[in-house]
Parts: structure tokens; C-alpha cells; sequence
């Protein structure tokens, strides 16, 4: 089988370039991202909503002050951000679909056909698995990161923002409390985010030889049956396999180990909040109601930063991808034509047939001798 080689990225960190070149291709969905990116900001809003309410509720409805029309309202309000969640999760699930669906598309069909305006060197330099794999897994893991992660990560941004927002106006100390390990968790994350990045190069690489493996092995079947290398394809697939079982593990053991420790900061935080809070309830500085709005929201708080952690596991992998795709778009062929060429026969895409000359003439072999190995010729004298 045909050893895979391509361009080392493993030295590249984070690359913006990249990805505002993957976005240029968003220009048709330009009208679906922002339904989406509406949709989640207020999804954002009512998430922050519900626990504001159920604190309302206990200092409202448990205390001395109950009165029957504020719990009708109460009841409308909660009734309505539900029926608001419910619609945002819709346009979430409904457009996050159609954008993938679109995009997916839409990059394959960009590769594939620049692959019919390069020359045949490139196809000499570059396997068939290899292109395999820009083409399917690679086109697919952007769309999903692009359609999904984004849409989720647009809904992180809001939900903690509305959150510091209502803290802060509630009580200042227990919100420095709740954002006290913030920093530390910022930290970890730009260790996580360079680490991550090239553990998982490492498994589209091994992903890309697998490929490979298996284009070339089913397209060069006859030869291989021919010169009996079935057990020599064999050896290089199980290493290629072995690469990416082992290329995976490491990666998962990386993006692994920053969720728990987010979930420890967390509870830590949490059971924080719970000891210091109690103490203020019990001295009349905040009210019960307040006590279990902070809860809330520390634990509200924390679970967009764990969304985080995956967004970023996402996006690592996709970069993976998008460098892979992007250095398939920038390709040139090595002969182009001239213009004076494409005037006159048009190009690939518009060929202007009208203007092509007949072909005459005939192609006559002549005493050819052609073999793989030089003990094996498949053509002698061939006439």
C-alpha cells in the first residue's frame, strides 16, 4: 500500500486564519446563523430566568407576604419562559440540521471540484485515502462543530453574562466567591487548548493513513492478489490501526482530565457558597430565597464552562480537520491556462465545445514491455 504523507501541522498553534477562511464559506447560511444566534441568545436568558423565579417564589409564597395576585402572575411568567425554551430549543435543533446539512454540502462540493482543476502530479503526491478523507470525515467534523458546538457555545455566552449580571445586583460577596477559581480555570484552559490541539492532529493523521489503507487496498486489490501481499498490506494496516487506538486514548486521557476538574471547582464552590450563605441567612443578611438563587446559579455558572471544555475538544479536533481542508482549497495546479486558452476553449467547469477542433490521428504501440517487478513483466513486446 502507498505510504500517506502530508504536511506536519504539529507546530502550528491556534490558527484564526484558518477558520476565517472556513467561515467565508457561511456566506449563504449568513440568514440561518442568525435565526440560530437569536435564538440561543434568548435561550441564554430564560435559563438565567428559572432559578430567579424559584427564588422568588420561596422568599414570596413561604413567607409573611403572600398575596394571590402576585402568584398568578408568577404562574404566567413561569408558564411563558417555558413556552420561550421550548420554541428556542426548536429553532436550535431545526436550524443546527439545516446548517450542517448545508455545509457539509457545500464544502464537499467546493473540493471536489477544485480536485478537477489540479494536475495529475497532485494526485501522484497525494494517495487516494488521503483525499478520501478531506472529502467525508473531514468536511463532516467542520459542519458538526460549525452547525452544533457553535450554536451551543452562542448559548454559553448570554446564560453567563445574565448570570453575573443578577448575582452582582443580588450580593457582591457571594458572587466574588462564585468567580473566585474563574482565573484558575482560564489558566488551565490555554494549557488544555495547545495540548488538546495536537493530541487530536495526531488522531485525524492516523485517521487519514486508515483511509488510505483501505482506498488503496480495495482499489488495488487485483495487484495485490497478483504479487500475493496480502499479509504485507495486512502488517501496515494493523500499525496504522494500532497508531490510532493508541493517537485516540491520548486524546481522550487529555480532554478527560480538564471536565473533572472543572466539576471539582464546581462542588467545591458550590458546598462554598452552601457553609458561607448559610451563615448570612441565619444572621438576616440575605434571605433563603437568595441562599438558593446563588446554588443555583454556581452551579448554572459552572455547567457553561464544563460546555466549554467540550466546545474546546470540539473545535481542537475540527482544526485538525479545517487545516487539512484548507490546504486542499489552496492547492494550485502546477499547469494552468493561458487566458487566451480559456477564452477561446472555456474552462473545466465551462468548456466551450462549440470551439474544439476534431482529433485525428491514431496511437500505435510498439515492442512495450511493462512490469511491477522486473521478474514479473505483465506486458512483453506488446504491438
Amino acid at each position: 500500500m502507498a505510504k500517506l504523507e502530508e504536511k506536519d501541522y504539529s507546530k502550528e498553534g491556534l490558527n484564526v486564519r484558518i477558520w476565517f477562511k472556513i467561515l467565508s464559506y457561511l456566506g449563504p447560511l449568513k440568514k440561518q446563523f442568525i435565526i440560530l444566534f437569536t435564538a440561543q441568545i434568548f435561550a441564554g436568558m430564560f435559563e438565567v430566568v428559572f432559578p430567579y423565579l424559584n427564588s422568588m417564589a420561596i422568599d414570596e409564597f413561604f413567607g409573611q407576604t403572600y398575596q394571590q395576585s402576585h402568584f398568578y402572575a408568577f404562574i404566567a411568567v413561569y408558564i411563558l419562559a417555558i413556552i420561550g425554551t421550548g420554541i428556542c430549543t426548536y429553532v436550535f435543533f431545526h436550524y443546527c440540521n439545516k446548517i450542517e446539512t448545508a455545509l457539509g454540502y457545500g464544502l464537499r462540493e467546493k473540493c471536489f471540484n477544485h480536485l478537477q482543476e489540479l494536475s495529475y502530479s497532485y494526485y501522484d503526491n497525494n494517495p487516494t485515502g488521503w483525499l478520501v478523507a478531506r472529502l467525508t470525515s473531514d468536511t463532516a467534523r467542520i459542519a458538526e462543530v460549525l452547525a452544533w458546538s457553535l450554536g451551543d457555545f452562542i448559548w454559553l455566552i448570554p446564560t453567563m453574562i445574565f448570570s453575573m449580571i443578577i448575582m452582582f445586583a443580588t450580593n457582591v460577596r457571594l458572587t466574588l466567591i462564585v468567580l473566585i477559581a474563574v482565573p484558575f480555570i482560564a489558566v488551565l484552559s490555554y494549557f488544555y487548548q495547545s495540548t488538546s490541539l495536537k493530541a487530536y492532529r495526531g488522531v485525524r493523521r492516523a485517521n487519514s493513513k486508515i483511509t488510505n489503507d483501505f482506498s488503496e487496498g480495495i482499489n488495488g486489490n487485483i495487484t495485490t492478489k497478483t504479487m500475493v501481499l496480502e499479509e504485507n498490506n495486512f502488517k501496515e494496516f494493523k500499525v496504522d490501526t494500532q497508531t490510532m487506538a493508541h493517537e485516540s486514548i491520548h486524546a481522550a486521557k487529555v480532554g478527560g482530565f480538564f471536565r473533572p476538574f472543572v466539576n471539582f471547582v464546581s462542588s467545591l464552590t458550590v458546598a462554598v457558597i452552601i457553609w458561607y450563605g448559610a451563615g448570612m441567612a441565619q444572621q438576616s443578611l440575605i434571605t433563603f430565597g437568595t441562599l438558593v438563587l446563588f446554588v443555583s446559579y454556581a452551579q448554572q455558572f459552572y455547567e457553561p464552562v464544563k460546555s466549554i471544555a467540550a466546545f474546546l475538544s470540539e473545535f481542537q479536533m475540527a482544526q485538525a480537520s479545517a487545516e487539512r481542508v484548507i490546504d486542499l482549497l489552496e492547492s494550485q495546479p502546477s499547469i494552468v491556462d493561458t487566458p487566451e486558452v480559456i477564452e477561446k476553449y472555456g474552462t473545466v467547469f465551462e468548456p466551450k465545445k462549440e470551439n474544439y477542433e476534431p482529433i485525428v490521428g491514431d496511437v500505435e504501440f510498439r515492442h512495450v514491455d511493462f512490469y511491477y517487478v522486473k521478474e514479473n513483466p505483465v506486458l512483453q513486446d506488446f504491438n
